[in-house]
């Protein structure tokens, strides 16, 4: 069973990257999975834990993005399009379903750290 979920998962990996290959001149050499990269992932979570921008909710750790955006004056997210959840999703290329997404975030700009597994998400 392992196996066939490893297999699955590069087969995945591969198709998404089709659309980036067809259009870009050089083409992705390494897929970084964060299965194979779980246990940095929980350092880093942990390493900004103690920055106050995380928070914790419905047990998965969110970024609390507008808390980020009043304390830097250069920050990646543009302030003025933080209040425009739709412009912002467009842009951000939203990775969730409405019916996924776990309303425990303080704003919908907030994006997941680290997410909680969904009960019988897997068969």
């Amino acid at each position: 069973m392992s196996l066939r979920i490893w297999k699955h998962s590069k087969a995945t990996s591969q198709s998404e990257l089709r659309p980036y290959n067809s259009i870009t001149k050089s083409k992705s050499t390494y897929i970084k999975l964060v299965s194979q990269n779980i246990r940095p992932t929980i350092d880093f979570v942990q390493r900004i834990h103690g920055s106050g921008y995380p928070y914790i909710s419905n047990s998965s750790v969110y970024f609390d993005a507008f808390k980020f955006d009043k304390q830097r004056t250069c920050a990646q997210l543009e302030a003025d399009r933080m209040d425009n959840v739709a412009a912002l999703s467009e842009r951000e290329c939203v990775l969730t379903t409405s019916d996924m997404t776990d309303n425990g975030k303080k704003n919908e700009c907030d994006f997941v750290l680290w997410k909680t597994s969904i009960p019988r998400m897997w068969p």
